[in-house]
């Protein structure tokens, strides 16, 4: 750990980011299991961050690395895995009453996890394109389909404050809320220490965790201008983009439902066609043959 500190891997920062990301956790479970509340608070970016999760620590399957880095990756999977399941469940347990807003939870985040994919298979470096894919590609590829779509993974929790206008939410899911997008700010500054410490050597890595974070920063610091101020400069933007993506999300379901339905149709249809050309055609009669036996007459 000392080492790691003097090479510049830990430094106060990253402790810190974190440390309030761990404790941002810790509340939502509290509010979720003890306070059985599960309002304003989206499952969706729930979801989103336990995919960011399992995609970018696949490498607690290989043995090695820092102890720290290893309990803080099991305890985030963990920890997101039973906040997914307890919001999923708020809906039908007795005693929570229907607390999510299902209503306000409007994101589509297919809309944001196919281009991240897409983006990290075409820009990683791999032997993909040769047709000699190892499985440290595939590694390379989910990390970094992990950061682009850690981006924009607080957008769902955003969207659905900047929907709560006639009931704000409460301060607790506020202090939630602060502590899961506060601590990408923590990491930034982290990043900025290390490209100082370490001068020259930047590695691709490097460069696509700051575009990650620097995506996750804007949307934070817009969240807090709207909190505060009742002032957003991306407000507008994302929920008018939101509600395009829910409208051609719909529009795909429908069309998906009639495609289906209009197929049951045409195979019933041709059923029934077939049924009744053979109805309609005149059955053969089948002449009696002489037997091989019989004796011709004279």
């Amino acid at each position: 750990m000392n080492s790691a500190l003097l090479h510049g891997t830990f430094n106060i920062f990253r402790v810190s980011g974190d440390v309030l990301h761990a404790v941002g956790l810790l509340f939502l479970l509290h509010r979720l299991i003890w306070l059985k509340s599960a309002s304003a608070i989206s499952l969706k970016a729930q979801i989103m961050y336990l995919l960011v999760f399992v995609t970018r620590y696949l490498d607690l399957l290989v043995p090695g690395g820092y102890i720290y880095n290893r309990v803080f990756k099991i305890y985030y999977i963990l920890s997101t895995a039973i906040i997914v399941f307890l919001l999923w469940r708020s809906g039908h347990a007795p005693g929570w009453k229907s607390t999510y807003n299902r209503e306000k939870d409007t994101f589509v985040a297919t809309f944001i996890a196919i281009p991240s994919f897409v983006l990290a298979y075409a820009l990683t470096p791999s032997g993909a394109l040769e047709g000699s894919l190892h499985w440290i590609d595939v590694l390379q590829i989910l990390w970094t389909f992990s950061i682009y779509m850690e981006a924009f993974v607080m957008l769902p929790q955003y969207i659905m404050f900047y929907r709560m206008t006639v009931e704000r939410p409460d301060l607790y899911a506020f202090l939630i809320v602060f502590c899961l997008g506060g601590y990408r700010v923590l990491y930034m500054i982290n990043w900025i220490m290390k490209f100082k410490m370490k001068g020259a050597y930047v590695s691709r890595y490097h460069v696509v965790s700051a575009i990650g974070g620097i995506g996750n920063v804007i949307f934070f610091l817009d969240f807090l201008l709207h909190r505060f101020y009742s002032v957003s400069l991306l407000s507008a933007i994302v929920r008018r983009i939101d509600g395009g993506a829910n409208a051609v999300a719909k529009e795909m379901f429908q069309m998906a439902v009639v495609g289906a339905s209009s197929n049951v149709n045409v195979d019933v249809d041709s059923e029934k066609a077939e049924e009744q050309l053979l109805e309609s055609q005149p059955s053969e009669r089948t002449e009696p043959q002489p037997s091989e036996s019989a004796e011709p007459r004279g």
